[in-house]
């Protein structure tokens, strides 16, 4: 047995701990309602890297072997562990129960004794506003605050988790960027991160997720470029003699075009730099640029695309 089951057996005995175990057994095999943690994971992870913390010290696990176990978030700067207890459901399977009760009473006694963590806060996390008004009025005053329900919906797809919270302005904060393909880039690779299952701080998931992408889009933990870098001389060239009012940028790592009319595409820095010369060499007006630049956008969500295959020409 692991140091927690031994405790578990020690503290509370031995039909809580086989209790305990069925709990995480049930836990893992479940897969109903894992896209409903897995967005309050995400949204939890982008709100906590959007603040000026020390992110190596907040971390971020599911399916703990934990009696409130769904997902956990670790804060150790002030010895904090928050413990979810997701339900997708309007029905009495989110209700605040008994058993909800005697699990959150059972967590506490782990996190402060066995983690040694100062405070433990249990939350059942519910999909239905009005289930969690309801279940206010059921948790035991002896429980309360620091074991409660809150609000947080269902989204069927990551494009409502972004239109309908917080996210998308804390993905925008971290890349630098509002453009929505970006955007969508940056939560798609941290929620491949966090369905890996592992348990790891905020810092952690995110220079995971900056080796895994190219480009990188979180300018915030992006590690330092050896040798800094700027735009090339003959993108700078086309738009300095073109006479549309064109203007160019480089910000995070991409250069941007903006256009009088105010549209804006922009490209990869990374990208742009392994363009072959015969390619730059096609590439003679403002209007060869934008189509250039807009091939490369969407080839950074296709990692079998080639330069070869550009529409200004190849096999």
């Amino acid at each position: 047995m692991s140091s927690l089951e031994l405790f578990v057996e020690k503290e509370l005995g031995k039909p809580v701990l086989l209790n305990l175990q069925h709990i995480h057994t049930g836990g893992i095999n479940n897969q109903k309602g894992r896209d409903y943690e897995d967005f309050f994971q995400l949204f939890k992870a982008f709100e906590l890297a959007s603040q000026n913390i020390d992110h190596s010290k907040h971390l971020l696990s599911c399916q703990e072997l934990a009696f409130i176990d769904d997902i956990c978030y670790w804060d150790l700067e002030k010895s904090v562990k928050h413990n979810f207890q997701a339900k997708n459901s309007s029905g009495s399977a989110a209700d605040w129960t008994s058993e909800i009760t005697t699990r959150c009473e059972r967590q506490t006694i782990i996190d402060t004794k066995f983690h040694k963590i100062q405070e433990s806060r249990n939350y059942l996390l519910v999909s239905c506003e009005r289930k969690k008004e309801n279940n206010l009025q059921k948790i035991p005053v002896s429980l309360q605050p620091l074991n409660t329900c809150i609000f947080f919906p269902y989204f069927k797809n990551l494009v409502e988790l972004l239109d309908q919270t917080e996210l998308k302005s804390y993905i925008e904060l971290l890349i630098e960027s509002n453009d929505n393909t970006q955007v969508d880039y940056a939560a798609m690779l941290i929620l491949g991160v966090l369905k890996a299952g592992t348990s790891q701080d905020i810092k952690s998931i995110f220079e995971q997720a900056c080796s895994n992408a190219h480009p990188n889009p979180f300018k915030k933990f992006r590690k330092e470029e050896a040798t800094s870098q700027e735009i090339p001389d003959w993108i700078k060239q086309i738009v300095t003699t073109s006479s549309n009012n064109t203007t160019y940028r480089l910000q995070s790592n991409r250069v941007y075009l903006s256009y009088e009319t105010g549209f804006e595409v922009s490209a990869s820095l990374d990208l742009i730099l392994k363009v072959p010369v015969s390619k730059i060499q096609e590439i003679t007006n403002i209007k060869d640029l934008a189509m250039f630049f807009m091939f490369l956008t969407s080839s950074e969500l296709d990692v079998d695309t080639s330069l070869d295959s550009s529409p200004l020409g190849g096999a």
